[in-house]
């Protein structure tokens, strides 16, 4: 198993361990993602860690080398880039309901995006 699916496989327990998202395991909304990270719930707060790690992992490993999108600087701590993400998708909420991964996905591109080559 590589990493890759190591690492989905591992955010996929997580985050069905605490049962913070609705049930439907195809779809977490960019919403629910929110509350997540808003919750007074040590738990909710560390899925949503989970989930936005887990997107700029899978965003880091899909673009190597000049395909790259996503640049974060190499000080980035989690807290804080969950911070700048939840800031960035509180900021551009207007529009109908996105998935998580869809909204996570432009904003950690948005806010780390790699300088032109």
């Amino acid at each position: 198993m590589n990493a890759t699916y190591a690492a989905a496989a591992a955010l996929a327990v997580l985050l069905s361990a605490y049962g913070s998202f609705p049930a439907n395991a195809a779809f977490i909304s960019r919403d629910s993602l929110l509350r997540a990270c808003s919750a007074p719930n040590a738990a909710q707060r560390a899925d949503c860690e989970a989930y936005i790690a887990g997107v700029a992992d899978t965003l880091m490993v899909g673009g190597e080398g000049t395909d790259r999108t996503l640049c974060l600087p190499a000080h980035a701590r989690l807290r804080a880039v969950r911070d700048a993400v939840v800031g960035y998708l509180q900021t551009h909420r207007s529009g109908p309901e996105i998935s998580a991964a869809s909204a996570v996905s432009t904003a950690l591109r948005g806010l780390y995006s790699c300088p032109a080559r």
